[in-house]
């Protein structure tokens, strides 16, 4: 069965605003790196009318608009 602990973030998701239940895991830096890419990515859909493949080489080489 999985980690059922729960951390609550700010919207930068830089500050920890509640922490529920116990970890029983280290972290994992490439989904919380892949997480960020696609929260740009979808920022950037929401923001510009660019076509996905330049929305998706701007953001994996970050330049973004």
């Amino acid at each position: 069965m999985g980690c059922m602990a729960r951390f609550h973030t700010n919207h930068n998701d830089v500050d920890i605003v509640m922490e529920l239940g116990q970890h029983n895991h280290a972290a994992d830096a490439a989904k919380v790196k892949a997480k960020s890419v696609v929260n740009r990515l979808t920022q950037c859909a929401r923001e510009t009318e660019e076509p996905p493949y330049q929305m998706i080489a701007n953001v994996t080489t970050g330049n973004e608009i």
